[in-house]
């Protein structure tokens, strides 16, 4: 990989460690696989138990029903997300460290240590523009908003697990997708070699495969813009979280905008070598959306948050376009040639 160049640091420690593509797909498989099934297994004997306990202790028949309604609660589905994202975290430290011989810090930014300041500075910043679009979206339809704020309702266990769960799902989301994926995906620009061997190759077999050849050198040549790397991480961000909405509508909707966030992370990730704003953004995001400010189409269901609105699936996409550009501009006001350095090339 020492052929490896960017403009972009953050980009070039990719180079650290060993980058075959079967340690990249058992590092997926282990984080997006494997911690799933083991947070079910272990979720499975929970149930089990909890079952079990409530037979003896209340001598009560063991009832289905009240299994389904514990999956379906949205507060056990936090703690679900928790459990599992934990497990993911565990296998992608474990991956770097066994597997690749990476450090961690190396998908986190070019420094060797977090800068926790960061990590604050996107949280407030992204809190202040959810506030204000809130205020917003109150002037325009006041009727929208439903105050639910309820001591007595969960709200309490609701913003606890919260505070725990989400930000290790956040920062879980940011070192896997805006650290390792997009380094490990920048990397699939060396696949393109241009050596003798390669040409000799290429006057050796048939039109048809040449030409196939030809486009695939053409696409790998690509991922080497920073841009191209910017564009894909987000897809696939955006494409894992369809199953979040429970109509085809609000599903295209959560799919635009996950992507939109996506870019925007992606950017604030490449123009400041390092991922801890985003980090910052993303949980104070979780958390406004599930504590402050819910909707039952959100993904997670009915939630005692203080506000609850139904989802607007035209507009949101079009309020996150504004949000994450006065973000950028606020994070990058002083440091322009930072952003637009992405897009060159």
């Amino acid at each position: 990989m020492s052929d490896f160049i960017s403009n972009i640091p953050f980009l070039n420690n990719a180079k650290s460690g060993k980058n075959s593509i079967w340690r990249y797909l058992t590092t997926i498989i282990l984080c997006l696989g494997v911690a799933s099934l083991v947070a079910g297994a272990l979720l499975g004997v929970l149930i089990v138990v909890w079952a079990v306990f409530n037979q003896a202790a209340f001598n009560q028949n063991f009832d289905t029903a009240i299994i389904y309604q514990l999956l379906a609660n949205p507060i056990f589905i936090i703690f679900l997300v928790g459990l599992s994202f934990s497990l993911s975290f565990f296998f992608l430290g474990l991956s770097l460290k066994v597997l690749q011989k990476k450090k961690l810090i190396s998908v986190i930014n070019t420094r060797n240590k977090v800068r926790w300041s960061r990590i604050g500075k996107g949280a407030i910043y992204w809190f202040a523009i959810l506030l204000v679009l809130d205020l917003i979206s109150y002037l325009i339809d006041p009727g929208s908003f439903k105050i639910s704020f309820n001591l007595q309702n969960n709200f309490w266990i609701l913003a606890l697990l919260a505070l725990i769960a989400f930000p290790i799902q956040a920062s879980f989301e940011e070192v896997f997708f805006r650290g390792y994926l997009v380094q490990g995906v920048s990397l699939i620009g060396n696949w393109s070699p241009k050596n003798r061997l390669l040409l000799y190759l290429m006057r050796k077999i048939s039109l048809i495969r040449r030409l196939v050849l030809g486009i695939s050198l053409y696409i790998f040549d690509k991922f080497k813009k920073p841009w191209v790397v910017l564009l894909v991480t987000s897809l696939i961000f955006s494409l894992l979280h369809w199953w979040n909405g429970s109509t085809i509508i609000l599903s295209l909707s959560i799919v635009s905008g996950t992507f939109i966030i996506g870019l925007m992370l992606g950017i604030i990730t490449l123009a400041d070598d390092g991922i801890e704003m985003a980090i910052g953004v993303h949980i104070i995001n979780n958390i406004y959306v599930s504590v402050i400010h819910s909707s039952p189409d959100g993904g997670l269901g009915n939630l005692p948050s203080i506000i609850v609105s139904p989802s607007d699936p035209y507009a949101a996409p079009l309020f996150l376009i504004l949000a994450a550009a006065v973000l950028i501009y606020l994070l990058f006001r002083n440091r322009k040639e930072d952003v637009l350095r992405i897009f060159k090339g």
